[in-house]
Order: C-alpha cells, then structure tokens, then sequence
C-alpha cells in the first residue's frame, strides 16, 4: 500500500451534509476521502480493500454499518472501522462483535474521531490544530507538521 493508501479514509453516510462535512474535517487533517452515500455502493466499488479505515454511520438506507461491516469481515477484510451513531450504549456490544473498532456517539465531536484516527493511522500523532466551517458545522482539525524538519505538508 503506498503513503496515500495509508492514509485513505472512506466514509459512509446516508446524509449527504454529513459526509461533506466529514470529509473536509479528514481532508483538512491531511487524510485522502472517498465518500459512499450507503453500504451497497461501497461494496459495488469493489474498493474496501484499499482503505485504511471506514468511517461509517449505523443507521444507512438499506443494510446497517453492522451488517456491511459483517460482510467485509466475511470477505476476508480486516480495515479498522469507527462507527458513528446515536444509540452509542446498546450498538456497543454488538458493534464490537462484528468487528468495529470504535463507536462514536452523535453528534460527532472532531476531536473525538481525531483520537481514534491518531491511534489507528500511522503519523496522525503529528498533527496540530485549526478550525474549518463547512456551512453550519464547525469543526476543529488539524494540520500536519513533519516532527524532523517542522515543514507543512499533508500526510
């Protein structure tokens, strides 16, 4: 997998506000996005091999983020996924079963799927803070500093 395969975050989300958002947080944190509106396109790509993590809403119109997480578990496919839902306490257990990493409660703090970010990607840890609007949403992000020579860049 090459450094942008490392740091490629796909994200699904039936609510088209949601994942815009989403993605100009992960973006402005140095991450490369692809976005699916349900579970069936995701799997339709024949992609989910190629991300480094799945950021990805339980209630999705048709199959669950349980049921498509199940399925690429079935398939062989072991990519961290971080679960973001209303029902954080009673999809907890469930949701760990089938193979999600981490559950996050809505509404969706930055720092919150930073944290889970920086323990699931490599170089996550090096980023520093700023702030993005994405029409009504703020959120707080961050940008990438290279510890050995302390220039900019992206990830």
């Amino acid at each position: 997998m090459s450094d942008a395969g490392l740091r490629l975050i796909f994200v699904v989300d039936d609510d088209e506000g949601v994942r815009r958002s989403t993605q100009a947080l992960l973006e402005a944190s140095g991450f490369n996005v692809r976005t699916f509106s349900n579970a069936e396109e995701l799997l339709a790509a024949g992609t989910a091999k190629q991300a480094a993590c799945i950021v990805l809403d339980y209630h999705l119109s048709g199959m669950t983020g349980i049921e498509l997480i199940e399925t690429l578990r079935a398939q062989g496919l072991q990519t961290p996924a971080i679960m973001v839902t209303s029902n954080g306490t009673r999809l907890g257990v469930r949701a760990a079963h089938a193979g999600v990493t981490a559950v996050l409660r809505k509404p969706l703090a930055a720092d919150a799927l930073e944290e889970w970010l920086s323990r699931l990607m490599p170089m996550a840890h090096l980023c520093r803070g700023f702030e993005i609007r994405v029409g009504s949403a703020i959120w707080r992000s961050c940008e990438f500093r290279n510890r050995d020579t302390s220039s900019r860049g992206s990830c």
